[in-house]
């Protein structure tokens, strides 16, 4: 089985600040301006738990934004 390259930049978005931003919940209605102010405040990675309600959706929303 052959892997596909993964690309560096997670890595260096974490090497940056050195933190990871975890959103575990269901935020649906405000995924959107906690993701900009997370950028805002300089985070480059940003993670939503996918144990949390309507992550997929909070990801898509998140991504959009």
């Amino acid at each position: 089985m052959t892997r596909a390259p993964v690309s560096p930049w997670p890595l260096s978005a974490i090497d940056a600040t050195g933190v990871v931003a975890i959103i575990r919940g269901r935020f649906i209605d405000r995924i959107e301006q906690i993701v900009e102010a997370l950028i805002k405040g300089g985070l480059q990675a940003i993670e939503i738990s996918l144990t949390s309600a309507d992550a997929l959706a909070q990801i898509e929303r998140a991504a959009a934004a």
